[in-house]
């Protein structure tokens, strides 16, 4: 008799233990499940600012490499250069590359934005102004640090990706 209850409370224990066991993966598979999108979700971020970083370097890096003064297709090639190479594949539709000239204004006492380049359709503006800016005034001190000398061209390029 004392044999056969033994065997029934330890049957009963481990059954009890295999639905506690059900019942708390139940309960943690959600934030588990959260977490491990979450992660995925900072990765998929991460890469994609690393690689519009590097898509603005690449850009500035290139359209330098140009010789002294650089037209319309010199910068035509230059997008179609980032396209091939681009690992992002909707950035046409969901980023913009915005490459930009800048030199000393007429009065030398400041910079004046010469030129800019878009490329893609996301609806940002250049955070250094528009086309022109600093050409009659003294809006544009500096770029990000720099001064440009008379002789002097400044490229810069933003990328930004939604």
């Amino acid at each position: 008799m004392l044999r056969r209850l033994k065997s029934l409370v330890t049957t009963q224990s481990t059954a009890g233990q295999r639905g506690v066991a059900a019942i708390e993966f139940a309960l943690a598979m959600p934030l588990m499940m959260f977490t491990i999108v979450a992660g995925m979700e900072l990765v998929n971020q991460a890469l994609a600012r690393q690689v519009g970083s590097r898509m603005a370097a690449s850009a500035a890096d290139l359209t330098a490499r140009y010789r002294k003064r650089v037209d319309e297709t010199d910068i035509n090639k230059v997008i179609y250069g980032l396209q091939l190479s681009n690992q992002l594949t909707n950035s046409k539709t969901k980023g913009r590359l915005i490459i930009t000239s800048v030199i000393q204004n007429a009065a030398k006492n400041g910079l004046e934005i010469a030129w800019q380049r878009c490329d893609g359709t996301l609806s940002v503006a250049s955070k250094f102004g528009k086309q022109g800016k600093g050409a009659t005034d003294t809006s544009l001190p500096d770029v990000a640090g720099l001064v440009a000398l008379a002789s002097e061209n400044i490229l810069l390029a933003e990328y930004y990706y939604d």
